[in-house]
């Protein structure tokens, strides 16, 4: 039987007037894929914010049983020191952050994620 690994019950989540976000129940299991899918404004980006914890609903329940990590594609890269294994796994150039592609830049925060 997989163990659940996150479940959200009866969340919402407004902005000023507007509610983007209604969830009655989501549960997602151990091994679980999801996408997540939707257009501009959707509530996509704060329901990964949620199951990372970086923000709170004003109703519902979290209970997270894992560790998320989510890091916002706009952002630039926190510089922190990432592990030298990942550097050559992730093929990550030695070179000055403005020359990364975005693809590059991606990797770069998802190694360190992954070097805490």
């Amino acid at each position: 039987m997989e163990k659940v690994c996150l479940e959200l019950v009866n969340i919402e989540i407004a902005y000023l007037d507007r509610i983007v976000l209604t969830i009655p129940r989501l549960s997602v299991h151990q091994f679980d894929r999801i996408g997540i899918v939707g257009k501009n404004g959707a509530g996509k980006s704060t329901l990964l914010k949620l199951m990372a914890g970086r923000i709170q609903p004003e109703k519902g329940k979290i209970n997270s049983f894992v560790d998320f990590a989510y890091f916002d594609q706009l952002n630039p890269p926190e510089k922190k020191e990432i592990e030298y294994d990942l550097i050559g796994k992730l093929s990550i150039p030695k070179t000055a952050l403005e020359n990364f592609s975005g693809g590059e830049l991606t990797k770069l925060k998802i190694a360190e994620i992954f070097s805490n």
